[in-house]
C-alpha cells in the first residue's frame, strides 16, 4: 500500500510539472579497449589482412550438400549394435 502511495505522489509531481536542478559532475567518461570482437570487425572493415583462396574437393562439396536428417541416421548406422546386459553377467 505503501508503494502505491509513493507511485501516486511521483505521478501527481509528474502532472504538476518537475523542475530539475542543474547538478556539477566531475568525472571524465571511461575509455575502453576494443573486444577481440570489435579488433576483428575493425580489421575486416580495413582489409588489414588478406584472406587466401580455399580449394574445395568434391567428397566436401558433398558433405556439405547432405541432408542433416541422412547424416544423422548415416551416423546412427556406422555404429556398432548394442549387446544384451545377458551377455555381461553369464
Amino acid at each position: 500500500m505503501f508503494k502505491i502511495g509513493l507511485w501516486m505522489h511521483v505521478i501527481q509531481e509528474l502532472k504538476q510539472g518537475v523542475q530539475l536542478k542543474k547538478i556539477k559532475l566531475d568525472f571524465h567518461p571511461v575509455k575502453y579497449d576494443l573486444t577481440p570482437f570489435d579488433m576483428l570487425l575493425e580489421d575486416i572493415r580495413t582489409q588489414r589482412y588478406k584472406l587466401k583462396e580455399v580449394r574445395v574437393n568434391e567428397k566436401t562439396i558433398q558433405s556439405v550438400k547432405k541432408d542433416p536428417h541422412d547424416l544423422i541416421l548415416e551416423l546412427i548406422r556406422s555404429k556398432p549394435p548394442l549387446k544384451s546386459v545377458s551377455t555381461h553377467y553369464v
